[in-house]
């Protein structure tokens, strides 16, 4: 039987394509070293409640063997078995994710402290809450800042677990319930109410007749991560109700957000040339270097040691000056963790975004920042 190309559409991925009909449908290509195209056509079994994404994540997984020269029965076996070790886990869960500066990263942590550890060689479907907080003190008994330590649950072991419970290997995460070590910061930002109003007045005064840079930096100083906004695609946003949604973002969710309505109107100026929305003028893909930009902000602003990351802070202090409750400000940064709430309550990620922007936008008033 012959196989149309033209019923399937692109991924993200390369060379796999999805059914425009059928989500658990793929269309796997390679060529061989002799230069052969082979194809492959694979459907997923089909699971309750799964979504294109976990369709993706496990056709990823089977088109990784079949690229290898194995093949494997996708339509009746998930890799992820109950009895698989954690360090077999953290190998096909990281077959699913990009390999990017922070992904490497993480792997660099997992063999150092996690592989050879005894947790690393229990089967996913024996370990408890028990052998976590075995595993949490030794971290801590090693010296190691609670910053690193805390990483090691909240961006590998957490992560990775979900993705097993994702195809059912697991009844239940494992590091439920476990208290992490507060972090302390070094320094607090204070007066963030009127250094988010000294943000906002110096993209007015640079970028007054730039719609491009004004509304990139606008939307970080929303509260948003610079990754989050640089990797934002005109398809994810919807000018109907000023949202957008935000993929794959540091903890690896999915999350709609609100868009300020006076940010909105300037993001609808931007000429769509490419799919990113903030793609590089001079490359067309995603921009790397923003310092230049940000060293004129943070000179102009008079915000002293400002940097991207440091919006965020700034963003949760001025919600927090005009009495924000905290489940506004968590969900703003789309942190879903309410300290010993985690695992009981759902932070609503877009309402949150809603209460915050009618702050900001009502503290930044751009009518009295002048912005034309």
């Amino acid at each position: 039987m012959s196989i149309s190309l033209s019923e399937y559409r692109k991924t993200k991925i390369p060379n796999i394509y999805v059914s425009k009909n059928y989500t658990n449908k793929f269309l796997f290509r390679k060529r061989s070293s002799d230069g052969k195209r082979a194809t492959k056509v694979v459907e997923i079994a089909v699971r309750e409640k799964w979504t294109g994404r976990e369709y993706l994540q496990e056709a990823m997984a089977v088109f990784a063997e079949w690229a290898k020269g194995k093949d494997m029965a996708a339509s009746n076996v998930s890799r992820i078995q109950p009895n698989i070790k954690v360090k077999q886990l953290w190998d096909l869960y990281m077959e699913t994710r990009a390999k990017t500066k922070a992904t490497t990263g993480l792997a660099a942590m997992f063999n150092n402290h996690i592989k050879n550890s005894p947790l690393g060689s229990l089967a996913i479907e024996k370990v408890t809450l028990d052998h976590i907080q075995i595993f949490y003190n030794s971290m801590r008994n090693k010296g190691l800042s609670p910053k690193t330590y805390n990483k090691t649950i909240k961006e590998i072991l957490r992560p990775m677990f979900k993705y097993a419970l994702i195809h059912r290997a697991l009844a239940f995460e494992p590091t439920l319930g476990l208290k992490l070590d507060r972090i302390e910061k070094k320094s607090k930002v204070i007066n963030c109410s009127d250094k988010l109003r000294n943000l906002f007045s110096a993209i007015n005064e640079l970028y007054a007749d730039d719609v491009f840079y004004w509304t990139l930096f606008a939307l970080i100083f929303m509260g948003r991560r610079k990754s989050e906004i640089l990797n934002l695609q005109w398809k994810n946003i919807n000018f109907n109700n000023n949202t957008m949604l935000l993929e794959r973002t540091k903890n690896s969710n999915d999350y709609i957000v609100a868009i300020p309505n006076f940010i909105a109107s300037k993001l609808q100026e931007i000429p769509r040339i490419a799919e990113l929305v903030f793609a590089s003028p001079v490359s067309g893909e995603t921009i790397v270097n923003l310092d230049r930009q940000v060293k004129k902000i943070r000179e102009l602003s008079g915000v002293e040691n400002f940097h991207l990351h440091m919006a965020r802070d700034i963003v949760v202090g001025a919600l927090a000056e005009a009495s924000a409750d905290i489940h506004t400000m968590s969900g703003t940064l789309l942190h879903e963790e309410l300290a010993t709430l985690q695992h009981y309550l759902g932070v609503d990620t877009y309402k949150a975004t809603q209460k915050s922007s009618q702050v900001i936008e009502n503290l930044v008033a751009t009518k009295r920042l002048g912005y034309k």
